[in-house]
Protein backbone atom coordinates (compact mmCIF):
# COMPACT_ATOMS: atom_id res chain seq x y z
CA UNK A 1 0.00 0.00 0.00
CA UNK A 2 1.00 3.49 -1.00
CA UNK A 3 2.26 5.80 1.86
CA UNK A 4 -0.57 8.38 -0.08
CA UNK A 5 -3.52 5.45 -0.11
CA UNK A 6 -2.74 4.66 4.01
CA UNK A 7 -2.95 8.40 4.65
CA UNK A 8 -6.27 8.93 3.04
CA UNK A 9 -7.62 5.60 4.77
CA UNK A 10 -6.04 7.45 7.96
CA UNK A 11 -7.61 10.88 7.41
CA UNK A 12 -11.20 9.12 6.33
CA UNK A 13 -10.81 7.52 10.07
CA UNK A 14 -10.48 10.57 11.51
CA UNK A 15 -13.55 12.23 10.20
CA UNK A 16 -15.97 13.10 12.66
CA UNK A 17 -18.98 14.66 10.74
CA UNK A 18 -18.47 18.43 9.08
CA UNK A 19 -14.90 19.34 9.76
CA UNK A 20 -12.44 20.10 7.40
CA UNK A 21 -8.65 18.45 7.82
CA UNK A 22 -5.18 19.92 6.39
CA UNK A 23 -2.94 16.92 6.64
CA UNK A 24 0.92 16.94 6.98
CA UNK A 25 3.84 15.00 6.84
CA UNK A 26 7.10 15.31 8.03
CA UNK A 27 9.35 14.97 5.05
CA UNK A 28 10.21 19.01 3.67
CA UNK A 29 13.89 18.60 5.15
CA UNK A 30 12.70 19.70 9.20
CA UNK A 31 10.39 21.59 11.02
CA UNK A 32 7.72 22.62 8.35
CA UNK A 33 5.49 20.01 7.45
CA UNK A 34 3.44 19.70 4.59
CA UNK A 35 -0.10 18.68 3.47
CA UNK A 36 -1.48 16.53 0.77
CA UNK A 37 -5.05 15.91 1.17
CA UNK A 38 -7.95 17.76 2.54
CA UNK A 39 -11.03 16.22 4.51
CA UNK A 40 -14.13 18.35 3.45
CA UNK A 41 -17.51 17.11 4.28
CA UNK A 42 -16.38 13.64 4.96
CA UNK A 43 -14.66 13.38 1.23
CA UNK A 44 -10.80 13.38 1.22
CA UNK A 45 -9.52 15.34 -1.73
CA UNK A 46 -6.07 15.63 -3.55
CA UNK A 47 -4.46 18.96 -2.65
CA UNK A 48 -5.18 20.94 -6.28
CA UNK A 49 -9.18 19.46 -6.25
CA UNK A 50 -9.44 21.33 -2.73
CA UNK A 51 -11.38 24.07 -2.62
CA UNK A 52 -10.15 25.42 0.80
CA UNK A 53 -6.78 25.66 0.14
CA UNK A 54 -6.48 29.79 1.34
CA UNK A 55 -7.31 28.23 4.47
CA UNK A 56 -4.24 26.55 4.43
CA UNK A 57 -1.14 28.35 6.02
CA UNK A 58 1.47 26.21 4.18
CA UNK A 59 -0.48 25.74 0.82
CA UNK A 60 1.96 28.17 -0.80
CA UNK A 61 5.04 25.91 0.68
CA UNK A 62 3.26 22.67 -0.81
CA UNK A 63 3.15 24.35 -4.17
CA UNK A 64 7.22 25.16 -3.74
CA UNK A 65 7.95 21.39 -2.93
CA UNK A 66 5.67 20.07 -5.55
CA UNK A 67 7.22 23.03 -8.07
CA UNK A 68 3.84 23.86 -9.34
CA UNK A 69 3.46 26.88 -11.62
CA UNK A 70 1.52 29.67 -11.36
CA UNK A 71 0.71 32.05 -7.77
CA UNK A 72 2.85 30.68 -5.09
CA UNK A 73 1.98 34.05 -2.98
CA UNK A 74 1.80 34.06 0.97
CA UNK A 75 -2.10 33.39 1.83
CA UNK A 76 -4.07 35.75 3.75
CA UNK A 77 -3.57 33.63 6.90
CA UNK A 78 0.52 32.96 5.75
CA UNK A 79 0.70 36.49 5.92
CA UNK A 80 -1.10 36.76 10.06
CA UNK A 81 0.74 34.10 11.02
CA UNK A 82 4.22 35.67 9.63
CA UNK A 83 3.35 39.12 10.84
CA UNK A 84 2.60 37.53 14.26
CA UNK A 85 5.91 35.62 14.14
CA UNK A 86 7.87 38.95 13.30
CA UNK A 87 7.05 39.71 17.00
CA UNK A 88 8.81 36.70 18.43
CA UNK A 89 10.76 33.81 16.68
CA UNK A 90 11.31 36.01 13.11
CA UNK A 91 12.24 39.40 14.81
CA UNK A 92 14.84 40.91 12.68
CA UNK A 93 18.11 40.74 14.45
CA UNK A 94 20.90 43.59 14.59
CA UNK A 95 23.60 42.49 12.79
CA UNK A 96 21.59 38.75 10.37
CA UNK A 97 24.93 37.52 8.99
CA UNK A 98 22.45 35.20 6.45
CA UNK A 99 21.70 38.30 4.44
CA UNK A 100 24.09 40.72 5.35
CA UNK A 101 28.54 40.78 5.54
CA UNK A 102 30.04 40.60 9.19
CA UNK A 103 31.75 43.38 9.98
CA UNK A 104 35.66 43.51 9.31
CA UNK A 105 37.08 42.41 13.23
CA UNK A 106 35.11 39.46 12.84
CA UNK A 107 35.89 38.13 9.83
CA UNK A 108 39.73 38.94 11.15
CA UNK A 109 39.28 36.03 13.40
CA UNK A 110 39.02 33.66 11.02
CA UNK A 111 42.52 34.07 9.76
CA UNK A 112 45.64 33.18 11.11
CA UNK A 113 48.24 35.77 12.56
CA UNK A 114 50.30 35.48 9.30
CA UNK A 115 46.89 36.54 7.57
CA UNK A 116 46.43 33.20 5.77
CA UNK A 117 43.64 31.73 6.19
CA UNK A 118 43.14 27.96 6.99
CA UNK A 119 41.29 25.72 5.02
CA UNK A 120 40.19 21.94 4.84
CA UNK A 121 38.88 19.65 2.49
CA UNK A 122 35.71 19.68 5.49
CA UNK A 123 35.78 23.48 5.56
CA UNK A 124 35.40 23.97 1.62
CA UNK A 125 32.79 21.32 1.40
CA UNK A 126 31.20 22.97 4.51
CA UNK A 127 31.52 26.86 2.52
CA UNK A 128 30.43 25.34 -0.97
CA UNK A 129 27.13 23.72 0.64
CA UNK A 130 25.74 26.83 2.41
CA UNK A 131 28.31 29.44 3.87
CA UNK A 132 26.24 29.94 6.77
CA UNK A 133 27.39 26.18 7.83
CA UNK A 134 31.36 27.67 7.38
CA UNK A 135 30.60 30.46 9.53
CA UNK A 136 28.93 29.12 12.32
CA UNK A 137 31.00 26.28 12.46
CA UNK A 138 34.49 28.11 12.36
CA UNK A 139 34.00 31.75 13.70
CA UNK A 140 30.84 30.68 15.80
CA UNK A 141 32.78 27.86 17.19
CA UNK A 142 29.36 26.13 17.36
CA UNK A 143 29.28 22.08 17.48
CA UNK A 144 26.24 20.95 16.91
CA UNK A 145 25.32 17.99 19.11
CA UNK A 146 22.39 15.45 19.21
CA UNK A 147 21.20 14.59 22.46
CA UNK A 148 19.23 11.57 21.98
CA UNK A 149 20.59 7.93 22.20
CA UNK A 150 21.86 6.31 19.11
CA UNK A 151 21.88 2.61 19.11
CA UNK A 152 24.61 2.81 15.84
CA UNK A 153 27.48 5.16 16.31
CA UNK A 154 28.22 5.77 12.56
CA UNK A 155 31.40 7.62 13.22
CA UNK A 156 33.23 5.33 15.45
CA UNK A 157 32.32 2.34 13.14
CA UNK A 158 34.15 4.57 10.49
CA UNK A 159 36.95 4.56 12.69
CA UNK A 160 37.37 1.35 13.10
CA UNK A 161 36.97 0.40 9.18
CA UNK A 162 39.60 2.93 8.66
CA UNK A 163 42.15 1.17 11.25
CA UNK A 164 41.15 -2.41 9.70
CA UNK A 165 42.30 -0.92 6.14
CA UNK A 166 45.49 0.77 7.92
CA UNK A 167 46.43 -2.36 9.38
CA UNK A 168 46.79 -4.65 6.55
CA UNK A 169 47.54 -2.48 3.52
CA UNK A 170 50.66 -1.26 5.64
CA UNK A 171 52.00 -5.31 6.00
CA UNK A 172 51.57 -6.29 2.76
CA UNK A 173 53.57 -4.92 0.84
CA UNK A 174 52.57 -4.71 -3.36
CA UNK A 175 49.41 -6.50 -3.85
CA UNK A 176 49.63 -10.05 -5.61
CA UNK A 177 45.94 -12.03 -6.38
CA UNK A 178 47.93 -15.17 -5.89
CA UNK A 179 47.64 -14.69 -2.13
CA UNK A 180 44.06 -13.72 -2.14
CA UNK A 181 43.40 -16.48 0.74
CA UNK A 182 45.78 -15.20 2.94
CA UNK A 183 45.04 -11.51 2.16
CA UNK A 184 41.37 -12.85 3.08
CA UNK A 185 43.01 -14.11 6.82
CA UNK A 186 45.32 -11.17 7.55
CA UNK A 187 42.14 -8.74 6.28
CA UNK A 188 39.93 -10.33 8.79
CA UNK A 189 42.80 -10.10 11.33
CA UNK A 190 43.48 -6.53 10.93
CA UNK A 191 39.04 -6.09 11.79
CA UNK A 192 39.05 -8.60 15.17
CA UNK A 193 42.30 -5.99 15.87
CA UNK A 194 40.38 -3.10 14.84
CA UNK A 195 37.31 -3.87 16.86
CA UNK A 196 38.93 -4.99 20.09
CA UNK A 197 40.79 -1.31 19.71
CA UNK A 198 37.57 0.72 18.80
CA UNK A 199 34.91 -1.33 21.70
CA UNK A 200 37.29 -3.37 23.92
CA UNK A 201 36.18 -7.05 24.32
CA UNK A 202 32.44 -6.22 25.08
CA UNK A 203 31.51 -3.04 23.82
CA UNK A 204 28.89 -1.32 22.08
CA UNK A 205 26.92 -3.95 23.26
CA UNK A 206 25.70 -7.45 22.83
CA UNK A 207 23.79 -7.34 20.16
CA UNK A 208 25.18 -4.39 18.27
CA UNK A 209 28.88 -5.64 18.54
CA UNK A 210 27.46 -9.05 16.91
CA UNK A 211 25.63 -6.40 14.04
CA UNK A 212 28.75 -5.01 13.49
CA UNK A 213 31.22 -8.40 12.67
CA UNK A 214 28.41 -9.61 10.64
CA UNK A 215 27.92 -7.36 8.47
CA UNK A 216 31.27 -5.63 7.91
CA UNK A 217 33.81 -8.35 8.48
CA UNK A 218 32.46 -9.82 5.06
CA UNK A 219 31.98 -6.64 3.56
CA UNK A 220 35.52 -5.67 3.60
CA UNK A 221 37.10 -8.49 1.83
CA UNK A 222 35.43 -7.26 -1.47
CA UNK A 223 38.26 -4.66 -1.52
CA UNK A 224 40.70 -7.11 -3.05
CA UNK A 225 39.03 -8.20 -5.34
CA UNK A 226 38.46 -4.26 -6.78
CA UNK A 227 42.73 -4.16 -5.83
CA UNK A 228 43.09 -6.94 -8.59
CA UNK A 229 41.60 -5.18 -11.22
CA UNK A 230 43.12 -1.58 -10.24
CA UNK A 231 46.23 -1.94 -8.45
CA UNK A 232 47.69 -5.00 -9.35
CA UNK A 233 51.59 -5.06 -8.08
CA UNK A 234 51.28 -1.75 -6.40
CA UNK A 235 51.97 -1.15 -3.02
CA UNK A 236 50.86 1.26 0.03
CA UNK A 237 53.29 3.84 1.05
CA UNK A 238 51.86 5.57 3.46
CA UNK A 239 48.48 5.63 5.46
CA UNK A 240 46.65 8.39 7.37
CA UNK A 241 49.15 10.64 6.13
CA UNK A 242 49.03 14.39 7.04
CA UNK A 243 50.28 17.14 4.98
CA UNK A 244 50.29 21.11 5.11
CA UNK A 245 50.77 23.80 2.43
CA UNK A 246 51.42 27.42 3.05
CA UNK A 247 50.43 30.04 -0.18
CA UNK A 248 50.15 33.61 0.18
CA UNK A 249 46.82 33.70 1.19
CA UNK A 250 45.76 29.83 2.17
CA UNK A 251 46.94 26.69 4.46
CA UNK A 252 45.81 23.54 2.69
CA UNK A 253 45.91 20.77 5.24
CA UNK A 254 44.54 17.50 5.15
CA UNK A 255 45.29 13.55 6.21
CA UNK A 256 45.00 11.10 3.11
CA UNK A 257 43.87 7.20 4.40
CA UNK A 258 46.19 5.90 1.71
CA UNK A 259 48.50 6.36 -0.72
CA UNK A 260 49.47 4.19 -3.15
CA UNK A 261 52.95 3.90 -5.10
CA UNK A 262 52.09 4.30 -8.68
CA UNK A 263 55.55 4.71 -10.17
CA UNK A 264 57.53 6.05 -6.67
CA UNK A 265 60.61 6.34 -8.95
CA UNK A 266 58.84 8.97 -11.17
CA UNK A 267 57.31 10.11 -8.20
CA UNK A 268 53.49 9.29 -9.55
CA UNK A 269 50.87 8.49 -6.24
CA UNK A 270 47.60 7.21 -5.93
CA UNK A 271 45.35 8.82 -3.12
CA UNK A 272 42.42 6.99 -1.72
CA UNK A 273 39.81 8.08 0.58
CA UNK A 274 37.61 5.71 2.71
CA UNK A 275 34.09 5.70 2.99
CA UNK A 276 32.01 3.31 4.64
CA UNK A 277 28.93 4.41 2.86
CA UNK A 278 27.04 4.06 -0.72
CA UNK A 279 29.78 4.83 -3.83
CA UNK A 280 28.88 7.98 -5.24
CA UNK A 281 29.93 10.18 -8.78
CA UNK A 282 32.94 12.49 -7.15
CA UNK A 283 33.07 14.73 -9.97
CA UNK A 284 30.47 15.70 -13.28
CA UNK A 285 32.00 16.64 -16.04
CA UNK A 286 30.73 18.57 -18.76
CA UNK A 287 32.22 17.30 -22.16
CA UNK A 288 35.47 16.74 -20.33
CA UNK A 289 36.06 20.01 -20.81
CA UNK A 290 35.34 21.41 -17.52
CA UNK A 291 34.01 20.24 -14.23
CA UNK A 292 30.50 20.45 -13.83
CA UNK A 293 29.39 19.59 -10.09
CA UNK A 294 31.98 18.45 -7.03
CA UNK A 295 30.51 16.42 -4.58
CA UNK A 296 32.98 16.98 -1.68
CA UNK A 297 36.25 18.63 -2.66
CA UNK A 298 38.18 15.96 -0.57
CA UNK A 299 40.27 14.49 -3.11
CA UNK A 300 41.37 17.71 -5.33
CA UNK A 301 43.01 18.77 -1.59
CA UNK A 302 44.84 15.79 -1.63
CA UNK A 303 45.99 16.38 -5.13
CA UNK A 304 47.01 19.82 -3.68
CA UNK A 305 48.41 18.73 -1.27
CA UNK A 306 50.88 15.94 -3.03
CA UNK A 307 51.53 18.48 -5.96
CA UNK A 308 52.12 21.80 -3.89
CA UNK A 309 54.48 20.08 -1.51
CA UNK A 310 56.58 19.00 -4.41
CA UNK A 311 55.89 15.63 -3.80
CA UNK A 312 55.92 14.14 -7.31
CA UNK A 313 51.71 13.63 -9.16
CA UNK A 314 48.58 12.43 -7.96
CA UNK A 315 48.13 10.19 -10.81
CA UNK A 316 44.93 8.35 -9.37
CA UNK A 317 42.34 9.64 -7.25
CA UNK A 318 39.62 7.75 -5.61
CA UNK A 319 37.05 7.21 -2.78
CA UNK A 320 36.48 3.82 -1.81
CA UNK A 321 33.15 2.15 -0.93
CA UNK A 322 32.83 0.17 2.09
CA UNK A 323 28.69 -0.30 1.83
CA UNK A 324 29.07 -1.18 -2.41
CA UNK A 325 32.98 -2.67 -2.50
CA UNK A 326 33.22 -0.27 -5.16
CA UNK A 327 35.73 2.35 -6.05
CA UNK A 328 34.49 5.64 -7.50
CA UNK A 329 37.67 7.73 -9.36
CA UNK A 330 37.99 11.36 -9.42
CA UNK A 331 40.30 10.63 -12.69
CA UNK A 332 42.71 7.49 -13.53
CA UNK A 333 46.26 7.58 -14.51
CA UNK A 334 44.84 8.25 -18.32
CA UNK A 335 43.00 10.87 -17.69
CA UNK A 336 46.00 14.12 -18.05
CA UNK A 337 42.93 16.14 -18.90
CA UNK A 338 40.85 15.61 -15.57
CA UNK A 339 43.83 16.12 -13.66
CA UNK A 340 44.00 19.90 -14.81
CA UNK A 341 40.59 20.42 -14.63
CA UNK A 342 40.84 19.21 -11.54
CA UNK A 343 43.78 21.76 -10.61
CA UNK A 344 41.98 24.20 -12.10
CA UNK A 345 38.33 23.55 -10.07
CA UNK A 346 40.35 23.81 -6.84
CA UNK A 347 41.84 27.20 -7.53
CA UNK A 348 38.60 28.72 -8.79
CA UNK A 349 36.93 27.48 -4.95
CA UNK A 350 39.68 28.55 -3.08
CA UNK A 351 39.39 31.93 -5.21
CA UNK A 352 35.87 32.18 -4.16
CA UNK A 353 36.00 31.33 -0.56
CA UNK A 354 39.10 33.49 -0.51
CA UNK A 355 37.11 36.36 -2.06
CA UNK A 356 33.82 36.25 0.05
CA UNK A 357 35.45 35.69 3.58
CA UNK A 358 37.31 39.10 2.92
CA UNK A 359 33.92 40.82 2.19
CA UNK A 360 32.79 39.05 5.27
CA UNK A 361 29.55 37.25 2.94
CA UNK A 362 28.25 34.18 4.50
CA UNK A 363 24.62 34.73 2.89
CA UNK A 364 22.96 31.45 3.70
CA UNK A 365 21.99 29.76 0.65
CA UNK A 366 18.27 28.16 1.60
CA UNK A 367 17.50 24.86 -0.80
CA UNK A 368 16.16 21.37 0.08
CA UNK A 369 19.90 20.06 -0.67
CA UNK A 370 21.43 23.05 1.65
CA UNK A 371 18.90 22.47 4.26
CA UNK A 372 18.27 18.90 4.30
CA UNK A 373 19.49 18.22 7.96
CA UNK A 374 21.24 21.25 8.37
CA UNK A 375 21.64 21.33 12.55
CA UNK A 376 21.92 25.07 12.03
CA UNK A 377 18.32 25.82 10.64
CA UNK A 378 16.82 27.45 13.82
CA UNK A 379 20.01 29.72 14.27
CA UNK A 380 19.63 30.71 10.53
CA UNK A 381 16.14 31.27 9.80
CA UNK A 382 16.65 31.64 6.21
CA UNK A 383 14.19 28.47 5.39
CA UNK A 384 10.98 30.01 7.53
CA UNK A 385 10.62 32.70 4.55
CA UNK A 386 7.76 31.90 2.06
CA UNK A 387 10.31 32.98 -0.86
Amino acid sequence: MKRKELGRYHLQAASLGNSTLSCHRRSNNGEKLIHFFFLEEGTVHPHEESLLLDKDPLSGELNRVLKKEGNQKPTSLQAKSFKSALLGSLTPRENDHTLSPIKEHLRQLLYEEDGRLPLSATKIDAFVKCPYIYLASYLYKIEPFDYRETLIDNKAIGVLLHDAYERFFSSIGPFDSGKIESYEIGLQTAFDHALLKTYGTRGPSASIRQWIIHTFRPKILKILEEEKKYFEHLGTTDTEKELAWKGDRVILDGRIDRIIGIDPKKKEWGVIDFKKGKAFDPVKYKNDEQVEHVEFYQLLVYQALIERNDLGKAMVAAYYSVEDGKYRFLYEQKDAKKQELCRIELDRMLERILSEVQRGDFAATPGDKACKQCSFRALCRRRYSTQ
